[in-house]
C-alpha cells in the first residue's frame, strides 16, 4: 500500500514541478521576450570551428606547440552569417588578431584567438603572442585550452591590458597583462564591469 501512494505522491509531484517549470519558462517569456531571444540568438554559445591549417603568420605550428597539428586563427569571415552586427559595440572593439606594443619594448606584437587540434585527436582554443623577430614572427606567449574548438575575442581595455572572452557582454573575461619580463594574468578581486 505504501509504495504505490508513494509512486503515485511521487508522479503528481513530478507533475506539478513539471508543470510549474513549464509554467515559470511561459510566464518568463511573456514577460521578458527579450531574454529568451537574447539567450537563443546566443551564436557564439555553439559556435565549434575545425582547425586548419599548419602555420600562423608564417609561424609553424610545430614551433608554437609541438603538440599541435593543426590550428587557425579565427576571422570575422568564419562567423555565421547575421553575426557581424555583435562586433559593433559602442565601449569595445571586439577582434580575433590585434597589433599592438603590449610589452612596450617599441616592436608591434600581433595577439590572436583560434581554434587547435593536438596530436593526441583532442581540440581546444589558444590566445597567442608573436612579437616581430629578426626572421620574421617569433612566439612571445601561448595559452591554450583542451575544450570544444569555440569562438572566442580579444580586445584591448581602458588600462591597454590585453582582454580575451568567449562570448558578448556577458562579464566575464580574463586580463593579459605585461608584468616586467614575463605577460602573466591579472587577478581581480571583483568584476570590473559590473
Amino acid at each position: 500500500g505504501n509504495a504505490i501512494t508513494l509512486g503515485v505522491n511521487k508522479m503528481s509531484y513530478e507533475l506539478k514541478l513539471k508543470t510549474l517549470t513549464i509554467t515559470c519558462a511561459l510566464s518568463l517569456s511573456i514577460l521578458f521576450p527579450s531574454l529568451v531571444q537574447a539567450q537563443s540568438d546566443a551564436w557564439w554559445l555553439n559556435a565549434t570551428f575545425e582547425p586548419i591549417g599548419n602555420t600562423i603568420n608564417g609561424v609553424s605550428i610545430s614551433q608554437i606547440d609541438s603538440n599541435w597539428s593543426n590550428a587557425m586563427v579565427l576571422t570575422i569571415e568564419m562567423m555565421p552569417e547575421g553575426s557581424k552586427e555583435d562586433f559593433n559595440h559602442d565601449e569595445i572593439d571586439y577582434n580575433f588578431s590585434i597589433e599592438h606594443d603590449f610589452n612596450n619594448d617599441g616592436q608591434m606584437d600581433l595577439a590572436q584567438v583560434g581554434v587547435f587540434r593536438n596530436t593526441q585527436k583532442e581540440s581546444g582554443i589558444f590566445l597567442l603572442i608573436l612579437t616581430e623577430g629578426s626572421n620574421g614572427y617569433e612566439v612571445a606567449f601561448l595559452s591554450q585550452s583542451i575544450t570544444e574548438p569555440s569562438f572566442s575575442v580579444i580586445w584591448i581595455n581602458d588600462e591597454n591590458k590585453l582582454n580575451v572572452n568567449n562570448c558578448f557582454d556577458c562579464g566575464h573575461h580574463s586580463t593579459l597583462e605585461w608584468k616586467g619580463d614575463y605577460y602573466g594574468w591579472v587577478e581581480y578581486e571583483f568584476d570590473p564591469y559590473e
